[in-house]
């Protein structure tokens, strides 16, 4: 039997585990676009030109990140 206190620890990683994951996954999607817009979507300079998808990817990894 566990105490309250070990149930409060073990949900609190569970929690963290869950957020990193999703940072993760959001993450991996971002690189995966910038990399796929990177030779197609450059503009003058060789800056890449973000897509509606980027940015929203950057959007939810901002916002997850909180």
């Amino acid at each position: 039997m566990t105490t309250k206190f070990e149930a409060d620890v073990a949900a609190a990683y569970k929690a963290l585990d869950e957020r990193v994951e999703i940072i993760c996954t959001v993450a991996t999607a971002l690189l995966n676009e910038i990399e796929a817009s990177a030779w197609s979507n450059a503009g003058a300079g060789g800056w890449i030109v973000p897509t509606p998808r980027m940015l929203r990817l950057m959007a939810e990894l901002r916002r997850v990140m909180r």
